[in-house]
């Protein structure tokens, strides 16, 4: 695996998918060590797409390196749906969950889910949404200056440089004062009703890595690493993701093909 390293970020370039699963386990182990090291559990978030059924491949192929039952799981974005819902992160985690003692996956509510999809998502049924999960990571962990922190958040990439539910130029990234949970009904992906975790609360991780892989990739990621990165804008949100420690990236080769 080639890496390009520098003060604030780690470029990791895999050869296959199993070297690319490889990398996350052990970023994974190291940052559940910090976290069960100081006596606390591992609170990690997971974005949709592709990034659960990779995360369950890290856990069937290295789980007894993971400490998995100290593991608490969450969400860092999430369309409003059913978990019977073929767009569900939730339903797609299944398989991780699966691993990981009772109680340790934190999806949406799924009473104020159905509420909202029958009240046609109504803005404040979004809220309710949003606020409800927001109250459930509050109380579960813990915060330095109000903004909860979690031991590791995983990040996916679109080919339009989005990332969680943050869309290029959404409104979202406006509000100057986000909270910890934020909803939209109109994400250009379908379908559009969602909510996400807010930026703060995602540069306020303790570890951050985004996975990126395949050839859809190759353009948008000159933008965001190497020596044609551009500069941080609402424009390509995943440039706005700057935590304190750095970022890793794990990518494949058709991913990282424009990278110089």
């Amino acid at each position: 695996m080639a890496s390009i390293n520098n003060r604030e970020t780690l470029v990791q370039v895999a050869g296959d998918r199993a070297a690319v699963v490889e990398g996350v386990r052990g970023w994974l182990a190291q940052a559940a060590q910090k976290a069960t090291a100081a006596g606390r559990p591992f609170h990690v978030a997971v974005s949709g797409g592709g990034q659960p059924a990779l995360l369950a491949e890290v856990v069937a192929s290295g789980g007894d390196t993971l400490a998995l039952d100290d593991w608490q799981v969450w969400l860092v974005d999430e369309r409003v749906v059913t978990t019977e819902s073929e767009h569900s992160t939730a339903a797609g985690l299944a398989d991780l969950l699966a691993a990981l003692p009772p109680g340790a996956g934190h999806m949406l509510d799924p009473t104020v889910v159905r509420a909202a999809i029958s009240a046609d998502y109504a803005p404040e049924t979004l809220a309710a949404v949003a606020a409800s999960y927001a109250a459930a990571i509050e109380a579960a962990l813990p915060a330095t200056d109000g903004v909860p922190v979690f031991d590791a958040i995983l990040l996916g990439l679109g080919p339009d440089g989005h990332t969680a539910s943050l869309f290029p130029d959404s409104t979202l990234l406006a509000d100057p004062a986000p909270p910890i949970v934020q909803y939209t009904d109109c994400s250009p992906k379908p379908p559009p009703q969602r909510v996400t975790l807010s930026l703060p609360v995602i540069n306020a991780a303790a570890a951050v890595c985004f996975i990126a892989t395949g050839a859809s990739k190759a353009d948008v990621l000159p933008t965001l690493v190497g020596t044609s990165k551009l500069p941080p804008s609402p424009a390509l949100p995943a440039s706005l993701v700057a935590p304190p420690a750095g970022l890793t990236w794990f990518v494949d080769e058709p991913a990282a093909a424009r990278l110089v």
